[in-house]
């Protein structure tokens, strides 16, 4: 789901960028927020929004593109690298994936629906092979290429899921 217009900061000297088909609808960021949420919003130590962040390492992993290569109407790569590293190690995307697995499984048990797993399995990785950043390894860390493996999935279930929140 493409994102609505909305202002968004870039460093470029406007202040404000179009927004790429890669950003975080309004409806998935309200359910991934609160899982990349570490520090409070108002902390000092904060110069940057969380959702640019999350919209520039979205734009990252589906345009497969090395971390230096970030565009420069998003945030400057050093900003959105250590974040990421800290989203990594803080468990948060395998929080979103294991949270959208239960959420499955529940709307699921009210009635018979068959999963044919291997469907399901073939279905996830074509789905993932669409996006670049797996078909390339530029990681030195085997922990931020499978990171990047849970970052995938947390940015391809939230739009399946978003109807799942609405009727419950």
């Amino acid at each position: 789901m493409l994102c609505t217009w909305r202002a968004f900061r870039c460093r470029s000297g406007t202040g404000i960028r179009k927004p790429y088909p890669t950003d975080v609808s309004d409806e998935a960021w309200g359910f991934v927020a609160p899982y990349l949420t570490l520090i409070d919003e108002q902390a000092p130590q904060r110069h940057h929004e969380l959702r640019e962040l999350f919209n520039a390492l979205r734009w990252l992993v589906r345009a497969g593109a090395p971390w230096r290569l970030l565009p420069t109407n998003f945030l400057p790569w050093p900003a959105v690298y250590p974040q990421t590293q800290r989203w990594l190690k803080a468990g948060c995307f395998e929080a979103i994936v294991h949270d959208l697995q239960v959420v499955k499984r529940e709307k699921a048990r009210h009635g018979f629906v068959l999963l044919p797993k291997r469907w399901v399995v073939e279905r996830s990785f074509a789905w993932a092979s669409r996006l670049r950043r797996l078909a390339r390894d530029y990681e030195r860390l085997p922990q931020t290429l499978a990171g990047i493996h849970f970052i995938v999935f947390a940015i391809l279930m939230p739009p399946q899921a978003v109807p799942c929140f609405a009727g419950a």
